[in-house]
């Protein structure tokens, strides 16, 4: 190695490919993966659905590679100042992805393993290859034998032993000589300590050379925050952390012959913990390929009832979406309980909202869960817990909490910048379309009107949605404000709106990676059919508003065709609309239903369906935990008085029996 800062300068460029820096393992299947390889696509005990194949492409795979190839290349000697890579993995070898959820997260954790050693034997970091990969590479060092090679799966050795015996060693018998280079690929002498040694890099403790830089920084570079790459770059709506309502076998009264739409279960609250791309291998007849499928998986938990379930995203609604019937919701007041409950209500876990059989593999399954102690899944037992679920569902709504601050460095002293906000039920990110409480009249009764567009055909009646361009804290008015961008609906057919097409660029202080798209119109989602979405405020010019004119973010799924459920179709129906539009819809329950999904289409003005965070919490986990707290302590408290009350009476009337 060149030198330390080198061993910086690759580590911070594994992601780029240099063409003329590639190594190519052998061909050879003797230098290849071990006997009997299983991979998780090979294991019928494997949840597929937990499990990705990591393509060669994918960010993860060249940074391994990255990894992997300069540490061959500077073992055989080559100049590396700049990073070099492996092509691709030895045959039989292969880099998997898995998704855990911990027990109180709500974000998903992925790691990596390479499978190939043999047997299930994996290498779980890209050090723990790079020995096992300087064997497999050189021939010389290969024809030694298994014995010569120093990773961890061949000596039985813990990697940070490897690392240290590596770093004090003063030569390495697998290391050639810098002279056997060819001169067109002169090495970089190595640098020489005082004694003489040679200063070999600290590898695998990078970060702690890098912090030992005399180098004067120009001031700290912000990271643009993973989750939210991954939130606005994914195909997904739903994000993790967010409240949503989850179909559910439907729930009717026992003593109700046929179902009634006004006294029915047929959602349950839940929380997203995490999303993933599902792949599933069909049944396949030896010696014929893999075939594989992906789809879009959420696993979400059913709240107050201690179990998680994977479902597709056709399962899902926003929370905004819908709303319990008026008489489900007037029942759940009514303290009760389908067994006798501690204060902490763990009992209710053994109430099950969507029946599962016990081998269908769900991911968690409540400590202690015996199918004996199950609670009958029945409308009359599901009350109570749907009652503390609503109660968790509306404490988390009313949070809020901006999250990710940093400055901009330009600019000393300025005020502190959020990269997005737990607003009520949702995660909310820059970048993002919100809908607004505003409608253009309040825009000019504020004076904000200055410099917009005429409104298109009909944008009166329609709501008003905002781009964020930043979230920032305002400590004159000791609030959160944003900045953004407006936009209205507009028919395609509207042809008379002549718009200003100047394209422009996000521009940030913020480090962003290559693949987020910078352009603000793609991040647009889908508007809705015979709509588009018009920018009516200037290319230079951002309105400066509080966060609580946010209604909500917009929702494509309630009227495209993945949001066509039948609960969609029985409110969004061609009689409820035209009745609607008429003004002539008697069913109060199904104006507020319609009008609610209409404002949240953007089809229909922000206030229609707003959500309305007042309290400020500390993170999104705590908030949610002390939410759940409230809600059964609430709820023990009224069932406890209930039940002292209806005790009292049962005594009072056998004293006067008794009399």
């Amino acid at each position: 190695m060149a030198s330390k800062d080198a061993a910086i300068t690759y580590f911070c460029n594994t992601d780029t490919e240099d063409p003329n820096r590639i190594l190519h393992f052998s061909k050879d299947q003797g230098r290849g993966a071990g006997l009997n390889v299983i991979t998780p696509a090979d294991s019928a005990h494997e949840d597929m659905t937990k499990w990705h194949l990591v393509g060669r492409e994918e960010s993860k795979s060249r940074r391994w590679r990255g990894i992997v190839g300069t540490f061959i290349a500077d073992n055989l000697g080559y100049d590396v100042s700049k990073a070099w890579h492996v092509y691709d993995w030895p045959p039989g070898y292969s880099l998997w992805r898995k998704v855990r959820v911990s027990s109180g997260s709500l974000t998903p954790r992925y790691d990596f393993y390479l499978f190939g050693f043999g047997s299930k034997r994996t290498f779980n970091s890209p050090f723990e290859f790079a020995f096992h990969a300087v064997w497999l590479y050189d021939d010389a060092f290969h024809a030694l034998g298994p014995s010569a090679c120093e990773c961890t799966l061949h000596t039985g050795q813990k990697q940070g032993v490897i690392n240290e015996r590596w770093h004090t060693k003063p030569t390495l018998t697998r290391r050639k000589p810098r002279s056997a280079l060819p001169a067109s690929q002169a090495a970089v002498p190595p640098d020489t300590t005082a004694n003489g040694a040679s200063d070999k890099p600290q590898l695998f403790s990078w970060i702690q050379v890098k912090t030992r830089s005399t180098e004067k920084k120009p001031g700290r570079v912000y990271a643009m925050a993973s989750e939210r790459h991954a939130d606005l770059t994914c195909a997904g709506f739903f994000r993790p952390g967010e409240v949503v309502w989850i179909s559910i076998p439907p729930l009717v009264p026992e003593s109700r012959e046929a179902r009634s739409p006004d006294e029915v279960i047929e959602f349950w609250p839940a929380l997203v913990k995490g999303r993933h791309i599902a792949k599933h291998v069909e049944p396949h007849t030896p010696g014929t390929p893999f075939r594989a499928t992906e789809s879009f998986r959420y696993e979400v938990q059913l709240l107050a009832a201690g179990v998680s379930h994977t479902v597709e995203e056709k399962w899902l609604l926003s929370w905004q979406a819908y709303q319990l019937p008026r008489v489900v919701r007037e029942q759940t007041l009514k303290p009760r309980m389908p067994v006798d409950v501690s204060p902490h209500m763990l009992e209710l876990e053994n109430f099950h909202p969507i029946p599962f059989a016990l081998p269908e593999r769900l991911h968690n399954l409540p400590p202690g869960y015996d199918q004996r102690t199950q609670i009958p899944r029945t409308f009359d037992n599901a009350l109570g817990p749907l009652a503390v679920a609503l109660a968790h569902a509306r404490i988390i709504a009313q949070q809020y909490c901006p999250e990710y601050p940093y400055r901009d460095p330009r600019q000393p002293g300025s005020s502190e910048l959020y990269q997005g906000v737990w607003w009520g039920p949702e995660h909310i990110w820059v970048d993002d379309l919100v809908r607004l409480v505003l409608t253009r009249a309040e825009l000019v009764e504020w004076n904000m009107s200055g410099g917009l567009l005429e409104a298109s055909a009909g944008a009166e009646d329609r709501g008003l949605f905002g781009q964020i361009v930043d979230i920032s804290w305002n400590s004159v008015k000791s609030m959160a404000c944003f900045s953004a961008r407006l936009y209205e609906l507009s028919p395609e057919s509207d042809m008379e709106v002549v718009e200003d097409d100047t394209s422009y660029s996000i521009t940030s202080t913020l480090s962003i990676p290559a693949d987020y798209p910078r352009d603000p119109q793609q991040h647009l989602p889908i508007p809705p059919p015979g709509f588009r979405f018009r920018r009516i405020s200037p290319q230079e010019r951002f309105i400066y508003l509080p966060l609580q004119v946010i209604a909500g973010r917009y929702d494509p799924l309630v009227c495209g065709a993945e949001g066509q459920r039948d609960l969609l179709k029985r409110i969004l129906n061609p009689s409820n609309l035209s009745a609607f539009n008429a003004h002539q819809l008697a069913n109060s329950e199904t104006e507020t239903a319609l009008k609610r999904i209409l404002s949240l289409a953007g089809l229909g003005p922000g206030e229609w369906n707003t959500v309305n965070p007042t309290k400020w919490v500390q993170g999104r986990l705590k908030g949610v935990k002390d939410a759940e707290k409230d809600a059964k302590q609430k709820y023990y408290d009224r069932w406890s008085s209930l039940k002292q009350n209806v005790a009292e009476e049962e005594r009072r009337q056998k004293r006067a029996r008794i009399d």
